[in-house]
């Protein structure tokens, strides 16, 4: 297990982001954020539009919406399948069918031998982290500590004292084949990653863009990971995440915590993804 921590400046309190579970058949999972709450969080598919350029031009909520009241588990598999789970007892339907189809929510993205180039893989952003959960000084791993007060601003963006910050993660499936100079600066490395080196679909506008590595013991890939903040969405709780999977050229799935309807609106039909215990005959 790898522990991703975010260190709060202000507070000078460390807390868990999220966690990095390599799977042995080569792929990895990420256990989403836990806040101090026990709301109900919703899980669904995006359509995804692009642009000429490559660029992300508009994103639908679907009608494929669910809710979930048990922790998040993301998984991303070596063939490209992703999907969601749950983190404790199985609470959330997962896994294929016998013919193929997702149980729960899933889609076939890009294999782990040839990610998305185009920018990122994953991207999380979340609010309020003093509702994270507080991790001990003993746990955490110097290397993979994100510091607030070294955040990038988001175009140019100011924060004021005391306002509610918004973080963003931006995480690159990076293959180790990708030649690069990767340097380390006091026991953490870093590269410059060059966004938009792909051919396919699009002729992507290239830009650079220094990133955290993240290895995951004996694979042939890394995780690249930049951050930024900006001004936090309004919501009731004040505190969530929003964490985006990748996509199939069309669709993505995600997850959000805590659900807010005033957000979304009631015009999406919301099922649930709680596995349920058959009833005995």
């Amino acid at each position: 297990m790898i522990r991703i921590t975010i260190y709060d400046s202000s507070s000078k309190k460390y807390y868990n982001l999220f966690k990095l579970l390599p799977y042995k058949n080569g792929g990895f999972g990420v256990l989403l954020p836990i806040y101090d709450n026990t709301q109900f969080g919703r899980l669904g598919i995006l359509d995804v539009g692009y642009g000429d350029d490559g660029e992300v031009s508009s994103m639908e909520l679907t009608n494929q919406q669910y809710r979930a009241s048990d922790i998040v588990k993301f998984s991303y598999h070596p063939d490209g399948f992703v999907q969601f789970s749950s983190a404790t007892n199985y609470k959330i339907v997962s896994g294929v069918s016998v013919d193929g189809k997702p149980k729960g929510l899933g889609i076939q993205s890009w294999p782990l031998s040839n990610p998305i180039s185009s920018g990122p893989s994953m991207t999380m952003s979340l609010w309020g982290i003093d509702r994270l959960k507080e991790v001990e000084l003993r746990k955490v791993d110097n290397k993979y500590v994100f510091e607030t007060a070294k955040a990038s601003s988001y175009q140019s963006y100011k924060p004021k004292n005391g306002e509610n910050r918004l973080f963003g993660f931006n995480i690159f499936i990076v293959p180790e084949s990708i030649k690069g100079q990767i340097f380390e600066v006091n026991g953490r490395e870093y590269a410059h990653l060059v966004i938009g080196a792909g051919k396919f679909p699009f002729n992507y506008q290239k830009s650079r863009e220094l990133i955290r590595v993240v290895r995951i013991p004996g694979q042939d890939y890394y995780l690249g990971i930049s951050y930024f903040c900006i001004k936090a969405f309004a919501n009731k709780f004040g505190f969530g995440y929003n964490f985006c999977g990748p996509s199939d050229g069309k669709r993505s799935i995600f997850a959000n915590y805590p659900e807010d309807s005033s957000y979304y609106g009631q015009e999406f039909t919301v099922k649930s993804l709680d596995y349920k215990t058959p009833k005995a005959n």
